[in-house]
């Protein structure tokens, strides 16, 4: 594993991770990691090729291009106590994936530039 959470396809595949998509028509859509790594292969980065994984696989149902992405952990347990590396662990996993997700949305040319403040980027420019 690169660092602390599972970033490539086979890291996915390994912790039993999936990819959750829904489309703007309201359809789900869960991609098998085994799939993922078929197509995208297993040292695909996930979170580094978080636009392209939107762009790879269209919705099964209605067509659409672009989906919404998210990644699940099925074993993750919610409202349990948690020592303190793991609760760093899933903060850390879950601000990447935010970072992810917000530069994916930006033109790309300016992917790779996104200033942060606390927690997202500010749409309207400086305060």
């Amino acid at each position: 594993m690169k660092g602390r959470f599972p970033r490539t396809t086979a890291e996915f595949l390994e912790q039993g991770r999936i990819v959750v998509m829904r489309c703007d028509n309201g359809h789900t859509n869960w991609i098998r990691p085994e799939h993922m790594v078929q197509r995208l292969g297993p040292e695909f980065d996930l979170y580094d090729g978080f636009a392209e994984l939107q762009d790879t696989f269209p919705c099964d149902r209605c067509g659409a291009e672009r989906q919404e992405i998210t990644f699940h952990n099925l074993e993750r347990e919610r409202f349990v106590k948690v020592s303190f590396e793991q609760a760093l662990n899933y903060a850390l996993e879950a601000r990447a994936f935010a970072r992810a997700r917000d530069e994916a949305r930006l033109p790309p040319d300016q992917r790779g530039k996104l200033r942060t403040t606390v927690g997202r980027y500010r749409k309207f420019g400086r305060r």
